[in-house]
C-alpha cells in the first residue's frame, strides 16, 4: 500500500460485488495491537480485519453531495458501486 500510495483498499468478489473495505490505517493499528498483531509471515486473510459496512455512492451522485458527506462523516473513501453493489 505504501509503495503505490494507497490508502485504502477495496475487497471485492470474483462479479466485482464489494465485500468490505480495509485502510492503511487498519493494517497500521493491527500490527501494533497484541491481539491482532501481524508478523511478516502472517497469512490470515485479509477479511480478518477489513470493514464490512461500507457506505458507497452511486456513478450519479454529484461530487460536491459526495464532499458534503465525506467532510461531514470523516470519512475518506467512498467507493462508488452500480445499482446491483458492484464496483
Amino acid at each position: 500500500m505504501v509503495e503505490r500510495r494507497f490508502r485504502h483498499m477495496l475487497v471485492s468478489d470474483e462479479a466485482s460485488g464489494l465485500l468490505g473495505l480495509v485502510s492503511q490505517r487498519d493494517i497500521l493499528a493491527a500490527a501494533h495491537s497484541a491481539e491482532l498483531r501481524i508478523e511478516s509471515d502472517d497469512e490470515r486473510p485479509i477479511s480478518e480485519l477489513m470493514h464490512r459496512s461500507v457506505v458507497t455512492v452511486r456513478p450519479d451522485c454529484c461530487a460536491a453531495e459526495a464532499a458534503r458527506y465525506m467532510l461531514s462523516s470523516k470519512h475518506s473513501c467512498l467507493p462508488v458501486v452500480d445499482h446491483g453493489g458492484e464496483l
